[in-house]
């Protein structure tokens, strides 16, 4: 997330604060502190780390993302058929 030529590790989960659900994203990296990306939607946090990722790509001159056509229900696993069938049980 804050290296062009570094992988990074993104650990989602979901949250209840103050009765909302809260989507959470953590990105650990070598040698740095974990961050944690924090929005009430799935694609709002993917949105934030899609971006630093974007501008760290462009700056490094790497191939480009394109994060308008990636999901945060995606990412999440929120639309993975398991996930889905365990999601309307409840």
């Amino acid at each position: 997330m804050t290296k062009g030529n570094k992988r990074c590790q993104y650990i989602c989960s979901i949250h209840e604060t103050d009765g909302k659900p809260e989507f959470r994203i953590t990105a650990q990296e070598e040698s740095e502190k974990e961050r944690v990306i924090k929005s009430d939607t799935a694609q709002g946090a993917w949105v934030k780390v899609m971006d630093a990722i974007s501008k760290i790509r462009i700056s490094h001159d790497l191939i480009k993302v394109f994060p308008k056509y990636i999901t945060g229900e995606d990412l999440f696993g929120l639309t993975e058929p398991a996930i889905v069938k365990v999601l309307t049980i409840l």
